[in-house]
């Protein structure tokens, strides 16, 4: 038995022997050849241009051992310059063992008339690797501009903020394009578009803005996605395509908004979105419609209309309302319409009572916009009427 089993494992032995592919697994190169030799012994770095009219005998990158130190008569190579050589060649071996790769070189690139269509390099911030798409890219991935470099994010990690967004247009710079995660934030005072790169990428995106406008994210000349304010808790993810920025996924929480402080308004009768009840829908789809509405005039005032608005186009937009407005219960089933106002009354209650509208309805949106409260007083009256706190709505997403 003993002889049997013998057998076998040298006929096992012989038959990996013959099946082994692959080159032998070298010694592990940890440091460069002569990493420690003293300035006098080692030319680093070796320089690039011809050594042959600046001094006798010695090497270069362009030349390497000049001919001189070939001949018999000639004269002898230098020891530094060998050790430069070897520290170089091995240096960067070692540096590929450790898994480190270089930034952008313009010396390398003006060397080699650019980098390589599918050359990989590492990110400036050290959060990734860039890819290059055209032959012959002298371009700096982490200066430049996402319209005029070549590369584009093959991997990276971490988040970019895009901060103090208040209205017009932004267009991120390529590093911020480069994170997988972008934070946008800031007070806005009328509509913003975020300017993307025409890459094919994915980007994560958390809008944390305020204020009763919307956030599209679009490339430059392209479409894009509106992006909900709906904070860290419900992030939008979208992809690019090349020409045009579209929504990959859309938010699968519902999307709300309340006001916790009070707004008044006088003197006006134009009906105006209330600054905290307005939400950003990402895009096409069905949505439950609910809400909560509170408020009340000074005694004597203008009364208060109220309208429910979505700037995007619906096929189907149906509500019913119903509470108390002047201590009388108000039912209003089966409103349509898109821009509809629920409520239209001349006179509330007196100071020190409130009004209360609950909202249940469905929009079926064509496309994404933004969904709204709208309010202004009846009549014209400098006695203040307020949309009061713990007002809110919502919209749902049904599958």
């Amino acid at each position: 038995m003993k002889k049997i089993l013998l057998a076998l494992l040298i006929v096992l032995a012989e038959w990996n022997d013959s099946h082994a592919s692959g080159v032998a697994t070298p010694p592990l190169v940890v440091e460069g050849f002569g990493v420690n030799a003293g300035g006098s012994y080692i030319t680093n770095p070796l320089p690039i241009p011809s050594q042959i009219s600046v001094s006798a005998c010695r090497a270069s990158y362009n030349d390497g051992f000049p001919p001189q130190s070939m001949t018999p008569t000639g004269c002898n190579p230098f020891g530094q310059d060998m050790n430069g050589v070897l520290f170089a060649a091995t240096q960067n071996t070692a540096a590929w063992v450790g898994g480190q790769y270089w930034p952008f070189s313009t010396g390398f690139a003006t060397n080699n008339s650019g980098y390589a269509a599918g050359a990989i390099i590492a990110m400036g911030a050290g959060n990734g690797f860039w890819i290059n798409q055209n032959g012959g890219n002298a371009i700096n991935p982490d200066t430049a501009t996402p319209s005029t470099t070549p590369w584009a994010p093959l991997v990276s990690y971490g988040a970019a903020a895009v901060n103090s967004l208040t209205s017009g247009t932004i267009t991120l710079t390529t590093v911020q394009a480069s994170y997988p995660i972008i934070y946008l934030s800031g007070s806005l005072s009328g509509n913003v578009q975020v300017i993307f790169p025409t890459w094919q990428s994915k980007w994560i995106l958390i809008n944390q803005t305020t204020g009763g406008f919307s956030v599209t994210a679009k490339t430059a000349s392209g479409t894009g996605v509106i992006v909900p304010q709906s904070g860290a808790t419900s992030p939008i993810q979208v992809y690019g395509d090349g020409t045009n920025i579209q929504p990959l996924s859309q938010v699968a929480q519902s999307l709300s908004a309340h006001k916790s402080s009070s707004t008044a308004r006088a003197s006006t009768t134009t009906l105006t979105n209330d600054p905290d009840l307005v939400l950003s829908v990402p895009g096409a789809g069905t949505y439950q419609i609910t809400g909560e509405l509170f408020f009340q005039q000074n005694f004597g005032g203008g009364g208060i209309k109220i309208a429910l608005n979505f700037t995007g186009s619906t096929s189907v937009a149906v509500a019913h309302i119903s509470g108390y407005v002047d201590g009388s219960a108000v039912l209003s089933p089966g409103i349509a319409a898109a821009g509809f106002v629920i409520l239209n009354a001349a006179t509330i209650d007196s100071i020190g009572t409130f009004d209360v509208l609950g909202i249940s309805g469905t929009i079926i949106a064509s496309t994404a916009g933004t969904y709204s409260v709208q309010w202004a007083q009846n009549s014209s009256n400098p006695n203040p009427t307020g949309m009061l706190p713990a007002s809110f709505i919502k919209l749902s997403p049904l599958n």
